[in-house]
């Protein structure tokens, strides 16, 4: 629910902070705690454009942007990010990954984040069985063909 969604970029900017083990997550409740119960009226007092810049913050911190900006790069430029057998990606799939990722952040950011990622995995495996048996070349891509 909303409430466990500040979890993941808590747990995220743990780990990359060297934290992990069970007294980081002691820490991290203690803290919360006495923000709650001893400082309650002082963090009432952070403006609310302080606390969106430091959710900004640590949005930006939590998205693996090496790993985002090479999967857009295997899209764009597919001769050198080739699949798991070393074969170019042709069109049709780098075609059915794009629409796969804008289905499913277009449910995840307005709707609901576990039926955007059902609706994710159902479209690109349906979509990816549908192009290998009516035109795919068994998974090929269309240069390798000619």
């Amino acid at each position: 629910g909303f409430g466990g969604c500040g979890l993941i970029p808590q747990t995220v900017l743990n780990v990359k902070s060297g934290g992990g083990g069970p007294f980081s997550s002691v820490a991290y409740a203690s803290a919360m705690a006495a923000f709650v119960v001893f400082f309650a009226p002082l963090v009432g007092k952070i403006s609310q454009a302080a606390l969106a810049g430091i959710m900004i913050t640590v949005a930006y911190d939590t998205v693996a942007w090496g790993s985002s900006f090479k999967a857009w790069k295997a899209v764009l430029n597919p001769q050198n990010h080739p699949d798991g057998e070393g074969r170019p990606v042709g069109r049709p799939q780098r075609l059915i990954e794009l629409f796969t990722l804008g289905l499913s952040s277009y449910i995840c950011y307005f709707g609901n984040l576990a039926i955007g990622i059902i609706a994710g995995v159902v479209s690109q495996r349906g979509l990816m069985t549908i192009y290998r048996r009516f035109g795919g070349n068994g998974g090929t891509s269309q240069a390798e063909s000619t």
